[in-house]
């Protein structure tokens, strides 16, 4: 792929890793490959392959399978794929398409009412169809060529009306080839480029199609953001001329919803007065309203400092189907957010910290090593002590007091994000009624699944060192900077958690037990886990 480096490859798919050298100079780079395959290229180059794969993936998210538009099989080989159960991830399938490509409507069929989504990319453009959106009443042949364009390169059919009405704002226009109705929702992902930000920015960008027939634009999505991989998306049932501006374009009419409307013709009349939130909900399609109420069910975390939601969070939960007013009418009105079908039973769980002033406990003296630690969690409300004042330094720790510790640190700092669904954590973590059940799947929720597993399996035997290395690395993503070298302990090189530990002793969260030893297999005490919490709190700031 010459000189692109990992970031810059346009397709998913699975690649081998070469170095390509001029052949006489080949033999410098041996000591980096191994038994390494030579192949042939022009001009007198060798590309010597080295034994390792790499797989290019879209948004975090790898790909059950990959292919191109030109696979005679196509839509057969994506019939075969399993399909995943109601509760899982659909099966993701990249397909890549070239100029001139149309996709058959025999793949539309293969994937129709099953938990599969295809990914199509062909340059700056994603197509994104899941197959539970397809109408089988509407299954066809569709072209695949979008056409992008600055608004002063623009010189479609429709650019001397969509110019007048649009004037002078910055503006990029997609115009689709002449589809019509698509067979069923499709999710459009833009990649933008530099000369896309320099002229139209990244945040609060509108989404519009022009409605030929009455010769208008009708408004589908405002306050969009460039996504943190460079792409802007929105979602369309039928294809025109569809604008990206900077701004709102006054002249304009209203969508009713951020689907784009659901005819071929191009959505809803212009009216004086746009719908109220309340009518939106009640003409947001049922399948909407069931994704979002298993938005709710599945990715709403565990617990929260505060006991409402937050506009950005509701804005995800409920796929971007309602504008940021919108959004802010079913905050202040809980009633609303019910006629959607979310109660307060979906809400995370309300965590209050008690902040302890001159605290005091009989059995830590001021020359205990961790005093400070402990002073300080009691001060940021992390930590109470026992109820005859005593705190029990030297105890050891299960899980419950463990996660419930970290769970609050992590609230401190405005950390919620959570890796699994709650569907996948309550196969672990089954006790709702034990006290700390909200905090222990919120830590689990961060987890890899084979880490929640591990702890589930713990019961009631306190936590080691070494465990808890790992959950650090797992919870905080691995994101603390390293600002410490590497130390060889003698006791790690058999640890299942050596990775945790590394990172965690590299970011200065844990320290060894002596000169060359860690300890992983010591099993945690109060006092070590509050040194552990203050200097996690600090770093997270």
């Amino acid at each position: 792929k010459g000189n692109k480096t990992l970031d810059q490859y346009q397709f998913p798919g699975e690649y081998e890793l070469v170095r390509a050298e001029i052949s006489d100079r080949a033999k410098n780079n041996q000591c980096y490959i191994k038994n390494p395959s030579e192949r042939e290229l022009q001009n007198g180059y060798k590309a010597l392959v080295i034994e390792k794969k790499i797989k290019v993936i879209n948004e975090g998210a790898g790909f059950d399978f990959t292919t191109n538009t030109s696979n005679p099989n196509l839509a057969e080989d994506i019939k075969n794929i399993q399909v995943p159960s109601e509760n899982e991830p659909p099966a993701k399938i990249g397909i890549n398409y070239e100029t001139g490509s149309k996709l058959s409507g025999n793949v539309f069929k293969s994937i129709a009412g099953e938990n599969k989504e295809i990914i199509l990319e062909g340059g700056e453009i994603q197509w994104v169809f899941n197959g539970k959106d397809i109408d089988s009443k509407n299954i066809k042949d569709i072209d695949l060529n979008v056409s992008i364009s600055d608004f002063n390169q623009f010189n479609g059919n429709n650019a001397s009306n969509i110019k007048e009405i649009v004037k002078d704002k910055p503006t990029y226009v997609l115009s689709f080839p002449n589809n019509g109705q698509l067979p069923g929702k499709a999710t459009i992902r833009l990649k933008v480029d530099f000369a896309f930000i320099e002229h139209l920015g990244k945040k609060d960008l509108c989404i519009y199609y022009f409605d030929a027939r009455k010769g208008e634009l009708v408004s589908i999505k405002n306050n969009v953001n460039v996504s943190y991989d460079g792409y802007v998306e929105f979602e369309i049932y039928h294809n025109s001329d569809f604008l990206v501006t900077k701004g709102e374009v006054k002249d304009s009419s209203s969508g009713g919803s951020s689907s784009g409307g659901s005819n071929s013709s191009g959505g809803s009349s212009s009216t004086s007065k746009p719908p109220s939130t309340e009518q939106v909900i009640e003409k947001l399609p049922k399948k909407d309203k069931e994704a979002i109420i298993n938005n709710f069910k599945e990715e709403m975390p565990y617990t929260s400092l505060t006991a409402e939601l937050t506009l950005e969070q509701l804005k995800k939960l409920t796929n971007n189907k309602f504008t940021d007013k919108q959004l802010q009418e079913m905050l202040d009105k809980p009633e609303l957010l019910e006629k959607l079908g979310i109660d307060k039973s979906m809400l995370s769980g309300h965590i209050v910290l008690k902040p302890v002033e001159n605290v005091t406990f009989t059995d830590v003296s001021k020359r205990h090593w961790a005093s400070g630690s402990i002073k300080l969690a009691a001060e940021l409300g992390l930590v109470a002590g026992m109820p005859d004042g005593t705190f029990t330094p030297s105890a050891s720790l299960q899980v419950a007091d463990t996660f419930t510790f970290l769970d609050r640190v992590l609230l401190l700092n405005g950390i919620t994000e959570m890796k699994l669904p709650r569907s996948t954590v309550e196969k672990y973590i089954t006790n709702k009624e034990h006290w700390s059940f909200a905090n222990v799947a919120s830590i689990g929720s961060k987890l890899s699944e084979d880490t929640l597993k591990i702890v589930s399996n713990l019961e009631k035997q306190p936590i080691t060192r070494g465990l808890l290395a790992q959950v650090l690395y797992e919870i905080t993503d691995s994101k603390i900077e390293e600002t410490r070298e590497s130390i060889i302990f003698t006791d790690t090189q058999e640890s299942p958690y050596k990775k945790g530990i590394d990172y965690c002793v590299k970011t200065g969260l844990l320290v060894g037990t002596s000169e060359n030893t860690i300890s992983p297999e010591k099993i945690l005490t109060r006092a070590e886990l509050m040194a552990i919490l203050i200097r996690l709190n600090e770093f997270l700031k």
